[in-house]
């Protein structure tokens, strides 16, 4: 018998093999993510919609700031407008 031609259970895949010693109990297994049941949210969730939260806020008070100072500006323009005018 020549040492690359035997057929012992080497040659075997693994699955066969566990199977043959009853090791193949194990769950099969998945490819898909686990999945957790929890009823908590992920803390990280929580964080990021917080964060979202006072992002918004923010911008919307810069936005406000801004539109109240080119309205100033345009007021300002107006009056040097009509200055020059007058005289």
């Amino acid at each position: 018998m020549s040492w690359d031609d035997s057929d012992d259970d080497w040659d075997k895949s693994d699955d066969d093999m566990d199977a043959k010693l009853g090791l193949a109990t194990a769950a099969p297994k998945s490819s898909s993510a686990p999945v957790f049941d929890d009823d908590e949210e992920d803390l990280a969730v929580i964080e990021k919609s917080r964060m979202e939260k006072l992002n918004t806020e923010s911008l919307r008070s810069k936005g406000k700031q801004r539109k109240a100072k080119e309205d100033a500006e345009r007021e300002r323009k107006e009056e040097e407008e009509l200055e020059l005018h007058g005289l």
